[in-house]
């Protein structure tokens, strides 16, 4: 038998550079957490597919995380005016006009992203700029599990 190939997910395309490229640019016009969210899955699905690619491999790498970076950073941007301060209970921040985390999204990754919105443009095309070179490493904690992952099976036990 031979071997079977698969191809990356639609979504993601037979260029996967062009595509993590063109996401990072459209981030800021996404309208609401939902639209970011779905996106960021997309992005980490297309790491995970990078070694799909070859000897594009690494630069697969670095696009997905500066188009992790850039979609964290307009989260952030749509959480500051939607969520509001308030005491830590567990996960989920619980405020006084009953503004609260949208769901699957935890404090720490909400601080996280604020704190990507109001870093000066400058220094943040500079970083974004930095990890598409390869000049910068970063290692970011996974956001989100991929959409395909988030669907349970009926036939399986979640341990919790």
């Amino acid at each position: 038998m031979g071997n079977l190939i698969v191809a990356p997910p639609r979504e993601i395309g037979r260029d996967p550079i062009h595509t993590l490229t063109r996401w990072r640019r459209e981030a800021p016009q996404l309208p609401d957490v939902e639209a970011v969210r779905k996106r960021i899955d997309m992005v980490s699905l297309a790491k995970l597919w990078a070694g799909k690619f070859g000897e594009k491999e690494s630069e697969v790498q670095r696009q997905a995380l500066a188009a992790r970076l850039t979609l964290e950073r307009r989260l952030g941007e749509l959480l500051a005016g939607t969520v509001s301060p308030g005491k830590r209970s567990k996960d989920i921040v619980v405020g006084d006009d009953n503004k609260s985390l949208p769901e699957g999204i935890t404090r720490d990754a909400s601080s996280a992203a604020q704190t990507l919105a109001v870093t000066p443009q400058k220094w943040f095309d500079k970083v974004v700029e930095e990890v598409v070179a390869g000049v910068r490493r970063l290692d970011l904690p996974p956001f989100s599990v991929p959409i395909i992952m988030r669907v349970p099976d009926p036939g399986r036990q979640m341990c919790g």
